[in-house]
């Protein structure tokens, strides 16, 4: 009994997808079972992509699946022997009808040959098959299959196909459709899965990122003038009807620490009172010299060194430094101020806000190749195309924190509305570029 190895890509079971050398490898569960290099005397059966419908047997004793490299020497005896069962490219075929099937009825289409093809293998997709059979029939009885129909005995799965029930293959047009002569029509009928979504790599795509707002703080200094009404001026003591330098005689006069109230002060109101401070020193000048305290030879002051004490609103009072003479009483008049002005150097904190503006540039991107099967592609939804706000800041969608993380996970924003085109028979594909996220 011949032992066999097979270069294929498994159809089934745990090594479903798997691509190799498998080996050693027997026609029928009996013969694996009983080889002498089995010591288990079990098996298990596996099949190809390459060899459609045939069953091979491996004893469970020096399985290899998927191995490298053809195996050498033998097995239970038998040098090994590589199973060929293929046509031209390692494409499985089957020949058109010999002189001991030739007088087959043709007034049902009947198959005189056929191919596999796995269209997306090279993109991951190892699943997906279309079925191509080489048909004849009378032209009077040849019609089409509709689109729902499968590919099983059961359903209409071609007179002597050569392949497998597949209840997952679909009906999808018949091919090259000709007249043979005498009466006779030849075509390909095609049956085929539905894909399997796929990523295909589509190089640099132009894309408008957005931009990102920029903040920067710093300080601005201000000059701020004020303009004070004054309402009250407090000194040793307070007299309202003197109009001579000097005191007249008369004049009332305190003794010495007597309570006086609140001295050597005087309020009012101001426009705005912000940016004042209490405990803020100024240069605080008079529209009329003002006399803090006795002082007969004095012409009093326009211009003093002030303290504020107190903020109420809007309603300022300053306190200024009083003079005293060592007498024992103290005599004080008044020349009274109306107005007072000063300046405050107003420092205050500024932001500098810089607009991010839309930005077109090269990214890498892909394609999401996804499959569907429908009588009515205009009514499918799709989706649109990634509208990124101008600039990001952290109140848009997405957030500037958030696209930073889609940049860090190398997530990917649709670069163009998604577009659905027929592939084969109902089955439609639909197509979205993808762009990755770009910092």
């Amino acid at each position: 009994m011949a032992v066999y190895y097979v270069k294929g890509i498994s159809k089934d079971g745990a090594t479903f997808g798997v691509g190799g050398y498998y080996y050693p490898l027997y026609l029928t569960a009996t013969e694996a079972n009983n080889s002498s290099s089995n010591t288990s005397g079990t098996s298990h059966a596996h099949t190809f992509y390459e060899f459609p419908g045939k069953w091979f047997y491996m004893p469970t004793t020096g399985a290899v699946h998927g191995a490298a490299t053809a195996p050498t020497g033998s097995y239970g005896g038998e040098n090994y022997s590589e199973f060929v069962n293929l046509g031209v490219n390692g494409i499985p075929y089957r020949p058109k009808p010999t002189s001991t099937n030739k007088f087959i009825s043709l007034d049902r289409a009947t198959c005189t040959g056929g191919f596999t093809t796995k269209p997306f293998r090279d993109n991951g997709d190892i699943r997906t098959n279309v079925y191509y059979h080489e048909m004849k029939v009378l032209t009077e009885a040849y019609t089409p299959l509709a689109d729902d129909d499968t590919m099983t005995t059961a359903t209409q799965k071609p007179l002597r196909s050569p392949f497998a029930d597949d209840s997952e293959a679909f009906y999808v047009g018949d091919q090259n459709v000709a007249d043979a002569s005498d009466g006779f029509t030849t075509f390909t009928r095609v049956f085929a899965n539905i894909p399997q979504t796929r990523l295909e790599p589509s190089g640099l795509y132009a894309f408008d990122f957005s931009g990102v707002t920029t903040t920067s703080p710093s300080t601005e200094t201000e000059t701020r003038a004020y303009s004070m009404s004054i309402s009250f001026q407090g000194y040793n003591g307070r007299y309202t009807a003197y109009g001579s330098k000097n005191p007249p005689t008369g004049d009332v006069s305190w003794k010495f620490g007597d309570s006086l109230g609140e001295r050597n002060v005087f309020a009012g109101s101001v426009g705005n009172a912000a940016g004042l401070s209490v405990g803020d020193t100024l240069t605080v000048g008079f529209n009329t010299p003002i006399k803090p305290i006795m002082n007969i030879d004095g012409s009093g002051y326009t211009v003093m060194s002030c303290s504020i004490r107190r903020i109420n609103g809007n309603f300022v009072t300053f306190g200024f430094s009083h003079q005293r003479y060592q007498d024992i009483y103290e005599w004080a008049w008044e020349d009274t101020a109306s107005t007072a002005s000063f300046s405050k150097n107003i420092v205050t904190n500024v932001v500098t806000t810089i607009e991010g503006e839309i930005e077109t540039r090269n990214s890498p991107s892909r394609e999401v190749k996804t499959y569907i099967k429908t009588t009515e592609p205009t009514t499918e939804t799709l989706q649109n195309m990634t509208q990124l706000p101008t600039a990001l800041t952290t109140t848009t969608v997405p957030t500037i924190a958030q696209y930073n993380q889609m940049v860090a996970d190398g997530e990917y924003l649709n670069g163009a509305p998604e577009t659905i085109t027929r592939w084969l028979g109902n089955i439609y594909e639909k197509s979205l570029i993808q762009v990755r996220a770009i910092s």
